[in-house]
């Protein structure tokens, strides 16, 4: 992590620029978004693995939410995977679609 009173923008070439702001006074901690989704999976499997699915590669479609098993809601998910459309079941729904976002 690299610490600036600003933004630190990284290329995908790896050229780094500093944009210093003069009315920030904390300073941002900022890491290359391949690395921090790398640590984030990394703690997910060791940590979560039983608990947790990460779903790569696939186009949201439409979330249903219903009341689900008695004080437990749930959620269905369909997306379109590579192998076709698929609906996803579970109780909590965290989207990270990062830049690419539509």
């Amino acid at each position: 992590c690299a610490g600036v009173l600003g933004r630190l923008e990284i290329a995908a070439d790896g050229k780094v620029t500093e944009r210093m702001s003069s009315h920030k006074t904390v300073v941002t901690k900022v890491i290359q978004r391949d690395r921090l989704v790398a640590c984030l999976l990394e703690e997910l499997n060791e940590k979560y693995s039983e608990a947790v699915t990460v779903v790569h590669e696939a186009e949201v479609l439409g979330v249903d939410w219903s009341d689900g098993r008695g004080d437990r809601p749930e959620v269905e998910i369909h997306v379109r995977r590579a192998e076709g459309e698929v609906v996803i079941r579970s109780e909590f729904l965290v989207g990270a679609d990062g830049f690419r976002s539509r």
